[in-house]
C-alpha cells in the first residue's frame, strides 16, 4: 500500500538542460589551469594545442556553448590564434600549426576561426587586417575556397585589438531547426550562417567532438579558454504532480537575464531561474527571459491530480470508551487507515488524539486527518485525605461543575459526615455528556495532643518551672507564650492548650512557692591563735554543706579566709548560700640583741623589732617604738593584743672605742702619680665596711663595701670621671675593740682638684 507522501520536490528541466560536467583531454602543447580553464599554447613558436571534451555534442538538438577566451597580450607580431572545433576524429585529434590553428587536416570538422595574425600578405587567403573571426569546415582557413562558411569580420565591432589579454566572452549558438549557426562576442552578434552541420559537414554524422584548437609559428601568443556553460533546449513536457506537492522548474542557464514567470500565484519567485510551485489545480506557466540580448519563453504545463474522498467527522466519546469512523470515497482506490487495516470504509478507534485514512490511485495518495475526543469527565474537588479528631466527625462537601454527586452506598447528596476511619469513594456523574468520573478520599482519626503533666509542682522562689509539650504541637500556655517550652515563676493555678493537626487538649496544674532556708552561720568570725573557731548550725532541720564538701552540722576552723557554704531545708530541697570569713588572731611577737654595745661618751639608739602587737611599752616608761640609752643599764619591753603580752629584757654595755681614721680632705686624680686616690685609712680592721660618695644634687658617684678599694675620681653609673669640685661622703663600720664592738658613721667633705 502506498503511503501518504510530505511535499517532494520534483526538479523538472523543461527550457535548457546545462551540460556543464564536462570531462576534457589534453592534447599536444595544452595545460590544465583548472576550474575548466585551459592553456590552448603557451607563449612559444611552433605550438599546436587542443582540448577536446568527451561528452559529444547532438546537434539534432537546440544548444548554446559559453567559453571565455584571453588572445594573449602581444599585439602586431602576435599569432596566430584559436578556435572552437567541432570533429568527428575523436579526443586525440591533433592539426597542423601556425595559420591553421591546429584544425588543418581534420576532415569532416566545423570551426569558429579567432585569428589574430593578417597572413593575407604571405598566401593571399583572404585575411583582413584586423583581429578577425570567420566559420570554415574541413580545417582550411583560406576564406577564398568554398570552406569558408562565413566572414572573415573584426573580433570587435570596429577592429578594436583583440590581443589585450582581457577575457572575451563567446557564445556559439545551433538551431537545428532553421539550421542556424550564431556567434556573440561580448553579447554582440559578430557572425552568423546557415548550414547544414549534420549532412553537409559530417555527412550524417549527429554527434560530434567538440572542443578547442589553437598554434603559433613564427610568431605566437598565449590562447586560453575557460567553459562557462552547455545548455540545450529539450521539447516541453507536461508534468504531473499529486495534490499537495510541490515541483521546482528551472532555467538551467546561468546568464539568463530578466527572468519572469507568469501566473504569479503559487510559485517561491516569479524572478527565479529556479522557482518551486505548488498549484491547487492544473496550471500552464510561462517563462520569459533574456540571454545576450536575445528573448526567450518556454511553457510547461503542471497537471495536478486530485483524489476524491470526503472529510471524516471527529468524534466525542467518554474515556474507556471506543468510536467507528466511516471513510466516503472512489471505490476504485485502495483505503489504509492508520491503525494498519485497509480494505475497509470503517474502522474502530479508541486511543484518544488524531488519525487518518488514506486513499491511493496508485499514482497520488490522499490523507484525510481525523480525531477521537474525549468528553471531558467531571474534575471532583475534593481532598485526597480528611482527617476529624477523637470522638469527632469530618464533614466532606465535595465540588463538581455540572455534575450529580453520588456518594457511599449511592446516595446521592452534596456532603455528608464521617466519624469512621476509611477510604471512600466519591462518583460524579456529567448532566450534559453522562461521562463518569471518580475520586476516593481517606479518612483517618487524629489523636487530641496528649499533655504529659503533673498537677502540683513546687519550686523554690529564686527558681522558675520549665515545662515542655511535643514540638509538633500548637501550644498557648496561660502566661501567653505561645512556644512549646516555656517557664513559670510565680505560684498559683496555671493551664494549657496544646493542638495537633486541629484537635486540641486542655489542661491544668499548680505551682507552690518555696523559701530558701535563713541560718546563723554565715558571717565575720575572729579567734586566737592558740585555739580553734567551731560554728554550729541552729536549725536541726536543715543541712549544711562546708567549703570542703563535708556535709555537718558544724565544722571547726583553724585559719583565715573566706569560705563559701550551703545551706539546704531537708523538706522543700530549697537552699541558700552563705560565706563565713575568719580571722586568726596571732601572739605578738618582740625581737632584741642580748647586748647592745655604747662607746664611750656616746649615745646609743635601740629599735626593737616587733609584729601582731597593739603598742610596745619599756620599762623605762617610755611607749615609743625607740629609746635611746648613754650609759651602761638593763632594760624590759613590753608587747601585747587581745590575746597575749609578750616580754623580752635585753643590756646595754659601754665600751672603748679607739679606731679612729684618717680621712683625706682632697685629691688630685690628674695621672702625675702623687694623691691620686681618696680612701680613708683606719687604724682597726672592720668586719662591716661601707662608703657612699654623692655629688652637689645629691646623686651617689661611688660606693664600695670593700675597705681596700680606693675612689679614683670615676662615676660607677656613667663610666667616666667626675668634674673638679667639693663631694660629700658617708663612712659607716664596725671593729672590734677589747672586748666589744665598735660602731662608727662618719659624714664629710672632700675636694676633686683637676
Amino acid at each position: 500500500m502506498k503511503k501518504l507522501r510530505i511535499i517532494i520536490l520534483i526538479l523538472v528541466s523543461f527550457t535548457l538542460q546545462r551540460v556543464n560536467a564536462q570531462t576534457a583531454t589534453i592534447v599536444g602543447d595544452a595545460s590544465d589551469l583548472g576550474g575548466d580553464c585551459y592553456q590552448i599554447t603557451p607563449n612559444q613558436q611552433y605550438q599546436t594545442g587542443a582540448v577536446w571534451y568527451t561528452e559529444q555534442l547532438d546537434l539534432t538538438r537546440y544548444f548554446s556553448l559559453e567559453v571565455e577566451m584571453n588572445l594573449g597580450t602581444t599585439d602586431g607580431e602576435g599569432a596566430d590564434g584559436c578556435l572552437l572545433g567541432m570533429q568527428t576524429e575523436g579526443i586525440n585529434a591533433l592539426g597542423v600549426n601556425g595559420q591553421f590553428l591546429g584544425l588543418g587536416g581534420i576532415s569532416p570538422s566545423f570551426g569558429l576561426e579567432f585569428d589574430t595574425f593578417n597572413n593575407d600578405s604571405f598566401d593571399f587567403n583572404g585575411d583582413i587586417a584586423a583581429d578577425h573571426l570567420a566559420m570554415l569546415q574541413n580545417g582550411d582557413t583560406n576564406h577564398n575556397t568554398a570552406n569558408n562558411l562565413a566572414g572573415p569580420v573584426a573580433i570587435f565591432p570596429g577592429g578594436d585589438n583583440a590581443e589585450n589579454g582581457q577575457s572575451i566572452s563567446l557564445r556559439l549558438v545551433w538551431n537545428p531547426v532553421i539550421q542556424e549557426v550564431k556567434a556573440y562576442m561580448d553579447c554582440n552578434l559578430r557572425l552568423s550562417a546557415n548550414v547544414d552541420l549534420v549532412n553537409d559537414v559530417f555527412l550524417g554524422e549527429t554527434e560530434v567532438y567538440w572542443g578547442f584548437t589553437g598554434a603559433t609559428g613564427f610568431y605566437d601568443n598565449e590562447h586560453s579558454v575557460c567553459l562557462i556553460e552547455v545548455s540545450y533546449l529539450n521539447p516541453l513536457e507536461t508534468e504531473i504532480i499529486c495534490e499537495g506537492e510541490a515541483i521546482q522548474l528551472e532555467i538551467n542557464s546561468l546568464t539568463a537575464e530578466n527572468i519572469e514567470w507568469s501566473p504569479s500565484t503559487n510559485i517561491s519567485d516569479v524572478n527565479s531561474a529556479t522557482p518551486l510551485v505548488s498549484p491547487s489545480f492544473t496550471t500552464e506557466y510561462i517563462v520569459e527571459y533574456d540571454k545576450c540580448g536575445e528573448q526567450f519563453s518556454d511553457t510547461i504545463l503542471v497537471e495536478v491530480i486530485s483524489l476524491n474522498i470526503d472529510e471524516v467527522d471527529d468524534i466525542e466519546v467518554c474515556p474507556g470508551e471506543e468510536a467507528e469512523f466511516t471513510a466516503v470515497y472512489n471505490p476504485l482506490y485502495d483505503i489504509e487507515w492508520s491503525n494498519g487495516e485497509d480494505a475497509t470504509n470503517s474502522s474502530f478507534y479508541s486511543e484518544i488524539g488524531a488519525h487518518w485514512v488514506e486513499v491511493t490511485d496508485g499514482v497520488c495518495d490522499k490523507r484525510v486527518v481525523f480525531s477521537l475526543l474525549e468528553n471531558n469527565i467531571p474534575d471532583i474537588n475534593m481532598p485526597a485525605i480528611a482527617e476529624y479528631c477523637e470522638f469527632d466527625s469530618v464533614l466532606i462537601v465535595p465540588q463538581a461543575l455540572n455534575s450529580i454527586l453520588f456518594f457511599p452506598a449511592g446516595v446521592e447528596s452534596s456532603s455528608f459526615y464521617i466519624s469512621e476511619e476509611g477510604v471512600y469513594e466519591v462518583i460524579a456523574q456529567d448532566t450534559f455528556t453522562g461521562c463518569v468520573s471518580s475520586a476516593e478520599i481517606t479518612v483517618t482519626e487524629s489523636p487530641n495532643p496528649i499533655i504529659n503533666l503533673e498537677n502540683q509542682y513546687e519550686i523554690c522562689s529564686y527558681e522558675t518551672l520549665g515545662m515542655s509539650l511535643n514540638d509538633s504541637y500548637s501550644v498557648n500556655w496561660s502566661n501567653g507564650d505561645f512556644t512549646n517550652s516555656t517557664e513559670y515563676s510565680t505560684g498559683g493555678v496555671h493551664s494549657v492548650i496544646a493542638e495537633l493537626n486541629g484537635c486540641e487538649s486542655f489542661y491544668e496544674f499548680e505551682l507552690s512557692i518555696n523559701l530558701p532556708p535563713v541560718s546563723n552561720l554565715p558571717g565575720d568570725y575572729s579567734f586566737c591563735e592558740d585555739s580553734a573557731l567551731i560554728l554550729v548550725s541552729s536549725n536541726s532541720d536543715y543541712s549544711v554543706t562546708w567549703h570542703n564538701g563535708l556535709v555537718a552540722s558544724e565544722f571547726s576552723f583553724n585559719e583565715s579566709g573566706e569560705f563559701p557554704i550551703e545551706i539546704e531545708n531537708e523538706f522543700t530541697g530549697c537552699s541558700s548560700v552563705g560565706l563565713v570569713v575568719t580571722s586568726k588572731i596571732l601572739n605578738p611577737v618582740l625581737v632584741l640583741e642580748e647586748v647592745y654595745y655604747l662607746c664611750e661618751g656616746e649615745e646609743i639608739e635601740i629599735a626593737p623589732f616587733y609584729e601582731n602587737a597593739e603598742s610596745l611599752v619599756w620599762s623605762t616608761g617610755v611607749g615609743s617604738e625607740t629609746e635611746f640609752f648613754s650609759e651602761p643599764t638593763a632594760f624590759e619591753v613590753t608587747v601585747f593584743n587581745e590575746c597575749k603580752t609578750e616580754n623580752v629584757t635585753s643590756e646595754v654595755e659601754e665600751i672603748i672605742c679607739d679606731c679612729i681614721p684618717y680621712i683625706p680632705l682632697a685629691f688630685t686624680p690628674d695621672n702625675d702619680g702623687i694623691n691620686e686616690v681618696f680612701k680613708p685609712i683606719l687604724t682597726c680592721e672592720p668586719f662591716e665596711y661601707s662608703i657612699a660618695i654623692y655629688n652637689r644634687w645629691g646623686e651617689q658617684v661611688f660606693f664600695t663595701t670593700d675597705p681596700e678599694i680606693a675612689w679614683i675620681g670615676d662615676d660607677q653609673k656613667g663610666g667616666y670621671y667626675v668634674p673638679a669640685g667639693i663631694y660629700s661622703y658617708k663612712l659607716e663600720y664596725k671593729s672590734l675593740q677589747f672586748d666589744g664592738v665598735r660602731v662608727e658613721i662618719r659624714n664629710g667633705m672632700v675636694s676633686v682638684i683637676r
